[in-house]
């Protein structure tokens, strides 16, 4: 009998946000007696590769360089030929579609589907996830939408499982709020708010400068930094230099120590319009750090508006 069970984990995209912050609890939470976990990857950015591979997993990135990238479909083949597995999980659609187009499923192994992507409602799009998840023995979502949005498309009810998304408790700071404030040049008095993600439209950073220039009238001492990266960036840089005083809005970009900062912000801030999982916000919670978020259910399933947090329409 043997001891250990191989998982393969095949995401659309190792990241510090969203689902590779699950993929990352998970497969540090997994006991190490009883499973193996391998990840692959379409692409990654910053190091969330090596943070993954320390957790405990093998790591493999095929390096995608556009959609339907033909060479990094050759080069999960190969991998998927060579491994010989007890499950897979998918996690995203990109991921799922890739591993559907070449590897046609053994049927003695499981397939676990996490959905990841906000789910369009195009007739085409629809139709091609219930195509997609037609094979998959379990189809995972974070909230109850979600789940009702899966329904009505017509994937099968038993297959669903609901799993909120879930966040490391956080440990103690390596340095304290000052030092945090000398590093980013900032003085001693200095009020933060802190916006967490991909810099990507649905995120609706924009929204935040916007209203970061309304809450420096009252607070002139306020700085938001905005941390991430993504396709968003050079514009909302751009959006920044014109609509607010000068060094207001600080852009981090990717971040190593997320955490960290946000302990020590004064305002954790969230104006996503959709969310899969909301971990950033988790991870503020858990640091004891006030949350305002727009009034999504992801959101609101985490936040009691007026007593554990605050809620405002999206847009608002």
């Amino acid at each position: 009998m043997k001891s250990h069970s191989r998982i393969l984990h095949v995401a659309s995209m190792l990241d510090p946000y969203g689902s590779s912050r699950q993929l990352h609890l998970l497969v540090g939470g997994l006991p190490s007696a009883r499973w193996d976990s391998e990840v692959i990857a379409l692409r990654a950015l910053g190091d969330t590769q090596q943070t993954i591979a320390a957790a405990g997993a093998t790591v493999w990135q095929l390096h995608e360089r556009w959609p339907a990238d033909p060479i990094a479909a050759g080069r999960l083949a190969c991998l998927l030929r060579t491994r010989s597995i007890d499950l897979l999980h998918c996690w995203g659609l990109a991921a799922l579609a890739y591993t559907r187009a070449v590897w046609p499923g053994n049927r003695a192994v499981p397939m676990v589907v996490t959905l990841t992507d906000h789910l369009s409602e195009g007739l085409l799009c629809q139709t091609l996830l219930k195509r997609l998840v037609r094979h998959a023995d379990w189809v995972v979502v974070s909230n109850s939408t979600t789940q009702q949005q899966c329904v009505t498309i017509g994937i099968e009810p038993a297959k669903l499982v609901t799993i909120p998304s879930g966040g490391a408790l956080p440990s103690s700071p390596t340095r304290c709020r000052k030092e945090l404030l000398a590093d980013l040049e900032l003085p001693a008095a200095t009020r933060l708010l802190a916006v967490v993600g991909p810099l990507l439209a649905h995120k609706r950073v924009d929204d935040a400068i916007w209203c970061f220039e309304l809450i420096r009238v009252l607070y002139e001492d306020a700085c938001l930094l905005v941390i991430g990266d993504g396709s968003q960036r050079r514009r909302l840089e751009r959006f920044a230099r014109l609509g607010c005083a000068p060094g207001s809005v600080r852009f981090l970009g990717l971040r190593a120590d997320v955490a960290e900062i946000i302990a020590h912000v004064d305002v954790f801030w969230q104006r996503s319009e959709w969310e899969a999982g909301p971990n950033a916000m988790l991870e503020a919670i858990a640091a004891r750090v006030p949350v305002v978020a727009t009034d999504i259910g992801p959101h609101a399933r985490f936040i009691e508006h007026d007593r554990t947090g605050f809620l405002s329409p999206v847009g608002s």
